[in-house]
């Protein structure tokens, strides 16, 4: 079983969603993480920004930050998932993630409004 020990806010750009969710999808230990992006939004210079925001593993939470600045090893990571749980869907390409990474906002260990404040943006709420 996981221990969850702090927790982790990654924010993209709204139109990178469905990057975003090929992300997920290979990063949920178990089904779902497709959606990981789907409930939260903020605002950030006028634009929107869809945000995961969940506990994470201080291990996971090390990961995350390797690959923000290593997509190269991002993309290996999450091609190796898909093709080992999800043969049949397609992973991201290296350019996804590259892109993925350079827009990514990444905010360990914080709450969730401190989190987004930390990196200037504001909560959206429906």
């Amino acid at each position: 079983m996981n221990t969850y020990t702090t927790t982790l806010l990654i924010a993209i750009p709204i139109d990178l969603l469905p990057v975003a969710s090929k992300m997920g999808q290979a990063f949920d230990p178990d089904v779902g993480g497709s959606k990981s992006f789907d409930t939260l939004r903020a605002t950030h210079d006028s634009g929107i920004y869809a945000v995961s925001y969940s506990p994470a593993t201080e291990t996971f939470t090390q990961q995350a930050m390797w690959f923000k600045n290593n997509p190269s090893d991002l993309f290996t990571a999450v091609a190796a998932d898909y093709a080992t749980r999800w043969p049949d869907l397609t992973p991201p390409t290296l350019a996804e993630c590259l892109e993925f990474c350079l827009a990514a906002h990444v905010v360990p260990g914080m709450a969730l409004d401190a989190s987004l404040e930390s990196v200037g943006m504001t909560r959206i709420i429906e």
